[in-house]
Protein backbone atom coordinates (compact mmCIF):
# COMPACT_ATOMS: atom_id res chain seq x y z
CA UNK A 1 0.00 0.00 0.00
CA UNK A 2 0.68 3.74 -0.33
CA UNK A 3 1.21 4.09 3.44
CA UNK A 4 3.30 0.92 3.51
CA UNK A 5 5.65 2.69 1.28
CA UNK A 6 5.50 5.74 2.79
CA UNK A 7 6.47 4.54 6.14
CA UNK A 8 9.31 2.50 4.32
CA UNK A 9 10.71 5.78 2.73
CA UNK A 10 10.36 7.80 5.77
CA UNK A 11 12.60 4.71 8.10
CA UNK A 12 15.44 5.16 4.27
CA UNK A 13 15.50 8.92 4.92
CA UNK A 14 16.47 8.61 8.68
CA UNK A 15 19.03 6.32 8.18
CA UNK A 16 20.02 8.80 5.78
CA UNK A 17 20.30 11.07 7.91
CA UNK A 18 21.71 9.07 10.84
CA UNK A 19 24.66 8.56 8.30
CA UNK A 20 24.82 12.19 7.09
CA UNK A 21 23.78 13.82 9.94
CA UNK A 22 25.84 17.75 9.75
CA UNK A 23 25.61 18.25 6.12
CA UNK A 24 23.04 15.86 4.35
CA UNK A 25 23.37 14.40 1.12
CA UNK A 26 23.07 17.94 -0.88
CA UNK A 27 20.30 19.23 -3.20
CA UNK A 28 19.20 16.36 -4.93
CA UNK A 29 21.13 13.52 -3.68
CA UNK A 30 18.29 11.34 -2.38
CA UNK A 31 17.72 10.08 -5.50
CA UNK A 32 20.99 8.30 -6.25
CA UNK A 33 21.33 7.33 -2.49
CA UNK A 34 17.91 5.92 -1.48
CA UNK A 35 18.33 3.69 -5.39
CA UNK A 36 21.77 2.12 -4.72
CA UNK A 37 22.16 1.70 -0.56
CA UNK A 38 18.67 2.67 1.10
CA UNK A 39 16.12 1.27 -0.64
CA UNK A 40 14.15 -1.18 1.54
CA UNK A 41 12.19 -4.02 -0.13
CA UNK A 42 8.60 -2.28 0.78
CA UNK A 43 9.54 0.31 -1.54
CA UNK A 44 10.11 -1.72 -4.27
CA UNK A 45 7.41 -0.14 -6.51
CA UNK A 46 8.58 3.25 -6.40
CA UNK A 47 12.97 2.70 -6.97
CA UNK A 48 13.58 5.87 -8.20
CA UNK A 49 11.77 8.41 -5.82
CA UNK A 50 14.20 11.57 -5.96
CA UNK A 51 12.71 12.99 -2.55
CA UNK A 52 11.55 11.45 1.00
CA UNK A 53 7.92 12.21 1.05
CA UNK A 54 8.33 14.78 4.25
CA UNK A 55 9.48 18.68 3.99
CA UNK A 56 11.52 18.23 7.36
CA UNK A 57 13.29 15.00 6.83
CA UNK A 58 14.11 16.56 2.72
CA UNK A 59 14.99 19.84 4.42
CA UNK A 60 17.55 18.08 6.05
CA UNK A 61 19.01 15.48 4.04
CA UNK A 62 19.29 18.69 1.55
CA UNK A 63 20.91 20.91 3.38
CA UNK A 64 22.10 19.26 6.29
CA UNK A 65 20.90 19.77 10.26
CA UNK A 66 20.11 23.66 9.14
CA UNK A 67 17.72 22.75 6.73
CA UNK A 68 14.82 21.57 9.32
CA UNK A 69 15.86 24.87 11.38
CA UNK A 70 15.94 27.31 8.38
CA UNK A 71 12.53 26.21 7.40
CA UNK A 72 10.91 26.27 10.49
CA UNK A 73 12.54 29.69 11.21
CA UNK A 74 10.61 30.71 7.56
CA UNK A 75 7.10 29.18 8.36
CA UNK A 76 7.14 30.40 12.01
CA UNK A 77 7.97 33.69 10.46
CA UNK A 78 5.24 33.91 8.02
CA UNK A 79 3.35 32.99 11.23
CA UNK A 80 4.67 35.84 13.23
CA UNK A 81 3.77 38.15 10.21
CA UNK A 82 0.12 36.94 9.98
CA UNK A 83 -0.61 37.41 13.76
CA UNK A 84 1.29 40.80 13.94
CA UNK A 85 -1.31 41.81 10.78
CA UNK A 86 -4.27 40.15 12.74
CA UNK A 87 -3.62 42.33 15.73
CA UNK A 88 -2.22 45.97 13.96
CA UNK A 89 -5.31 45.62 11.30
CA UNK A 90 -8.14 45.82 13.94
CA UNK A 91 -9.92 48.16 12.66
CA UNK A 92 -9.62 46.67 9.02
CA UNK A 93 -11.82 43.71 8.69
CA UNK A 94 -10.52 42.73 5.59
CA UNK A 95 -6.92 42.35 5.90
CA UNK A 96 -7.56 40.35 9.16
CA UNK A 97 -9.34 38.03 6.88
CA UNK A 98 -6.74 38.05 4.43
CA UNK A 99 -4.08 37.46 7.17
CA UNK A 100 -5.84 34.59 8.44
CA UNK A 101 -6.74 32.81 4.90
CA UNK A 102 -2.69 33.38 4.30
CA UNK A 103 -1.94 31.81 7.20
CA UNK A 104 -4.43 28.76 6.98
CA UNK A 105 -3.65 28.50 3.24
CA UNK A 106 0.00 27.96 4.73
CA UNK A 107 -0.62 25.74 7.34
CA UNK A 108 -2.57 23.64 4.78
CA UNK A 109 0.52 23.22 2.39
CA UNK A 110 2.63 22.28 5.59
CA UNK A 111 0.22 19.51 6.68
CA UNK A 112 0.71 18.33 2.76
CA UNK A 113 4.38 18.80 3.26
CA UNK A 114 4.34 16.29 5.82
CA UNK A 115 3.46 13.68 3.28
CA UNK A 116 4.83 15.07 0.35
CA UNK A 117 6.57 17.88 -1.24
CA UNK A 118 6.08 21.45 -0.23
CA UNK A 119 9.14 23.70 -1.31
CA UNK A 120 11.81 22.53 -3.87
CA UNK A 121 9.31 19.67 -5.53
CA UNK A 122 6.26 21.49 -5.73
CA UNK A 123 6.56 24.82 -7.58
CA UNK A 124 2.69 25.73 -6.78
CA UNK A 125 3.22 25.02 -3.40
CA UNK A 126 6.82 27.31 -3.35
CA UNK A 127 5.22 29.81 -5.10
CA UNK A 128 1.97 29.43 -2.61
CA UNK A 129 4.56 30.23 0.03
CA UNK A 130 6.48 32.93 -1.10
CA UNK A 131 2.92 34.71 -2.36
CA UNK A 132 1.55 34.16 0.44
CA UNK A 133 4.72 35.53 1.99
CA UNK A 134 4.76 39.00 -0.28
CA UNK A 135 0.88 39.42 0.64
CA UNK A 136 1.40 39.55 4.24
CA UNK A 137 4.77 41.80 4.29
CA UNK A 138 1.90 44.47 2.12
CA UNK A 139 -0.26 43.99 4.84
CA UNK A 140 1.86 44.41 7.60
CA UNK A 141 3.04 47.49 5.67
CA UNK A 142 -0.46 49.04 5.31
CA UNK A 143 -1.27 48.21 9.09
CA UNK A 144 1.57 49.95 10.46
CA UNK A 145 1.08 52.90 7.75
CA UNK A 146 3.46 52.65 5.60
CA UNK A 147 1.25 53.48 2.82
CA UNK A 148 -0.33 56.31 4.47
CA UNK A 149 -0.81 58.99 1.95
CA UNK A 150 0.24 62.56 3.14
CA UNK A 151 -0.41 65.80 1.17
CA UNK A 152 3.74 66.13 0.59
CA UNK A 153 3.19 62.48 -1.22
CA UNK A 154 0.41 63.81 -3.40
CA UNK A 155 2.21 66.72 -4.69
Amino acid sequence: STSAVRLSVWQSAVEMIGDHPLRGVGLDGFLELYRTAYSRPEGWREPDLSHPHNVLLESWLSLGILGPVAYVWLVGSVLVLARRVRVRAAGETWARAASLGLAAGLVAGLIHGLVDRFLAGAPDLSAHLFLSLGLLVLLADQAQGVWATTPESEG
